[in-house]
């Protein structure tokens, strides 16, 4: 996708031609492609970064498909670093959440293309977060969904943190930090990156900054035994939001899972969250939700 007023834009597609709805998913914070080939010897493993990505071999989905990739990067390469730089995938919230936008607007033009649902997984939820406030009143997005992505910043998941350890001088270094990186002159760098990243992460805003500021609906989903975003993240996000009558907004819990919705017995629930994120945003009847779901009734583990 060429753009007048940045670098191109590589976004992948899976649709069959027929007029549904499109769900552009935006993965987390590593910075390898969203497709890279592993092997030797001329075999090609394709593995993906996009968590529901195995989504796109369905027969009968309600939705088109679409990833963006991030700046810099190139799928079906044999390079998969995962470390963020300027040139490799980028570090700006900003540039993520043009780039988002961007393959909104254009894609929403084609024959195909319904209405819009911005499906963020971790880092990817800040991002469709804040592609939602670009798109307001210029494209019809059905739901933004949350995907184990919490609501305010990462400094608050590193308080809470901390705090669930019991450990004070912990919980007083995430203020520290944030004191720093708020500051007019912050570090160059941050826990080995840019700091570019987590300013504008977690200092310029917040995912609850961005959709306090749109009326699309939300759907938020959490494993509790996630240990990159605590449980607690999203249940403020949730409280936050449900707090305003007219907000459309459901909330899965998913007290056995980790960050990528597997179960501790090795179930994954990845697609059972997907499917349920695309069947509630496109129901003209949605409701209001919050549940907390018990041990999922498809026993089916990674790769089965």
């Amino acid at each position: 996708m060429r753009r007048a007023d940045g670098p191109p834009l590589d976004v992948y597609l899976a649709h069959d031609g027929a007029k549904r709805p499109l769900v552009i998913m935006l993965p987390g914070s590593g910075c390898a492609p969203l497709f890279r080939v592993r092997g030797e010897g001329g075999k090609k493993d394709f593995q993906t970064s996009l968590i529901f990505a195995d989504e796109a071999d369905a027969k009968d989905r309600a939705a088109h498909l679409a990833g963006v990739e991030r700046r810099g990067l190139e799928s079906f390469a044999a390079d998969a670093s995962s470390a963020c730089a300027a040139g490799h995938g980028g570090v700006s919230k900003v540039e993520r959440v043009k780039d988002a936008a961007d393959a909104a607007l254009a894609l929403s033009k084609l024959p195909w293309a319904g209405r819009i649902l911005l499906a963020g997984h971790s880092e990817g939820a800040d991002v469709a977060a804040g592609a939602a406030r670009l798109l307001s009143g210029r494209v019809d997005v059905a739901a933004v969904g949350f995907f184990a992505g919490g609501g305010p910043s990462q400094f608050f998941d590193e308080v809470v943190a901390a705090r669930r350890a019991g450990d004070a001088s912990a919980a007083q270094g995430a203020f520290d930090d944030l004191l720093s990186m708020a500051s007019r002159t912050p570090p160059a760098r941050y826990r080995g990156y840019p700091s570019e990243r987590f300013i504008t992460y977690a200092v310029d805003s917040s995912p609850l900054d961005d959709l306090l500021r749109t009326r699309v609906p939300v759907f938020i989903v959490q494993g509790g035994r996630d240990a990159s975003v605590p449980i607690e993240s999203s249940d403020l996000l949730a409280v936050e939001l449900l707090r305003d009558r007219a907000r459309l907004v459901k909330y899965l819990i998913l007290p056995d899972s980790d960050h990528g919705f597997v179960d501790a017995d090795g179930v994954d629930r990845a697609r059972e969250v997907f499917a349920e994120f695309v069947r509630w945003s496109l129901d003209p009847l949605k409701t209001r939700e919050v549940r907390t779901l018990g041990p999922s009734p498809r026993r089916v583990k990674p790769g089965n």
